[in-house]
């Protein structure tokens, strides 16, 4: 048999269980939250001697002190206080959360070592207080200088249910609500309501389509008759005066033909003049004379007009600009037919931007819809323009893609960018719903199979 304990030992454990459940019978005859926060720290001390106690919440990551055993209003700028609820929670942070628990100045970080070691006696522990689901929502700091035996853990986990449970009557919203009132079941609510309510958001509709700068109002340099392009005489985008020469087309056909010319209007005017000698005697001799008359003058018609041809064979400037085409060598060698045009003459200081959107993405757009243009040598300045003119049908551009030309002005004519420069353009349109702006070519695709 084992010895029974000495009469003072049951006298104490005795005393401690009627202390223990006097502090229980309080706790839960508190009718308000201040009245059971002061019974906490002023009262656990009967059964747990302590330096000093503090009564703390705890919401989400950080820790609020309610309660100071000995103070009657606790400050909310003391040093203590915030050093306590820094140190709270970075003790919870790396408790193994059971319902009670000792911690120490050693398991702080270091940006809490600094604080005044009267602050911290020498040993602490946490009793935390739990809700009906087992989430921690506030708890009990005790500190003083002896360590916590296993017999006051034991006493403060008692102490621990029952100030819980009071609390959760005194206050059973709070209690709930600290650490419940982000829960997955709300967060996922949260973000499709968000979601749903964010397609409704006004926008502006938008498209984007390739872009280059193009000469407005550029003469149209052709060719004056049908040859082959025997020189170029300018290089692409140089800066020509009126009269410089262009280019120059191969004479051969049109010598041969001016030189015809040349010796059938020589005939022709023998012709004549025998006849008009003839005439004195023979009426059929006066009868030709007329005739071989008006034929002298088809004949110097041909003559003027070859003659003029030749003239032409080297195409000029007719006004100062900037000689706009592709490379030379592609032009040189090629036959071209009359009026086909081999370059534009543009005048540097006007331009304006030239957007082919394609017919897919089209969107409503009025004259002076707001265009930013994305260089592609300067990607990050765009460059403000406003929409001038746009196409009547959609035509087939060099990618063989239907597409509508768009003409746009720029804002800063002086700041416009040179000749031939491409990017990007972006057109604004009307405002529209988030919903439409995303959607807008899914639609599109399932009304061809849909009718609605």
């Amino acid at each position: 048999m084992k010895p029974e304990p000495p009469e003072s030992a049951r006298s104490g454990a005795l005393e401690n269980l009627s202390t223990v459940l006097d502090l229980e019978r309080k706790a839960r005859a508190a009718e308000r939250p201040g009245d059971l926060a002061f019974v906490m720290v002023n009262e656990t001390g009967r059964v747990l001697p302590y330096r000093t106690a503090i009564r703390f919440d705890l919401r989400g990551r950080s820790a609020r002190v309610r309660a100071i055993s000995g103070v009657s209003d606790v400050d909310r700028t003391a040093p203590f206080v915030q050093w306590i609820e820094k140190a709270v929670v970075a003790w919870m942070e790396g408790a193994d959360q059971g319902p009670v628990f000792p911690v120490g100045r050693d398991t702080l970080p270091d940006r809490l070592q600094n604080g005044d070691p009267e602050w911290f006696p020498g040993a602490g522990l946490i009793v935390l207080l739990r809700n009906r689901d087992g989430v921690a929502f506030g708890g009990l700091l005790l500190l003083r200088a002896p360590a916590w035996s296993d017999q006051d853990k034991m006493i403060a986990s008692v102490l621990a249910d029952a100030y819980g449970h009071a609390s959760l009557t005194v206050e059973p919203r709070a209690a709930r609500r600290r650490r419940r009132l982000v829960t997955p079941a709300r967060v996922f609510a949260a973000l499709v309501l968000v979601s749903v309510a964010s397609l409704f958001w006004p926008v502006r509709l938008s498209v984007v389509a390739p872009a280059e700068v193009t000469a407005k109002d550029a003469s149209v340099v052709a060719a004056p008759f049908a040859s082959t392009v025997e020189t170029v005489a300018v290089a692409p985008n140089a800066a020509v005066e009126q009269g410089d020469v262009l280019f120059s087309l191969d004479r051969t056909e049109v010598e041969a033909r001016h030189e015809a010319a040349k010796q059938e209007l020589g005939v022709a005017e023998a012709r004549y003049r025998r006849a008009l000698q003839g005439a004195f005697s023979e009426a059929e001799e006066r009868a030709d004379v007329a005739i071989l008359l008006e034929e002298i003058r088809l004949k110097e018609t041909e003559l003027t007009y070859t003659g003029t041809l030749l003239g032409l064979s080297s195409v000029r400037a007719e006004r100062n600009g900037v000689a706009v085409f592709n490379d030379p060598n592609n032009w040189i060698g090629r036959p071209v037919t009359v009026g086909e045009r081999v370059m534009l003459l543009a005048d540097p200081s006007r331009t304006w931007l030239e957007i082919a959107v394609p017919a897919a993405d089209a969107i409503n757009l009025a004259s002076g819809a707001e265009v930013l243009f994305f260089t592609n040598v300067n990607p990050l300045e765009p460059i403000k323009g406003t929409v001038r003119q746009t196409s009547f049908e959609a035509d087939i551009d060099k990618d063989g893609v239907a597409s509508y030309r768009i003409q746009a002005d720029f804002l800063d004519a002086e700041g416009a960018p040179r000749l031939g420069l491409t990017g990007t353009a972006k057109i604004f349109g009307d405002d529209v719903t988030l919903f439409y702006f995303l959607f807008r070519r899914p639609l599109s695709v399932i009304r061809r199979y849909l009718v609605f």
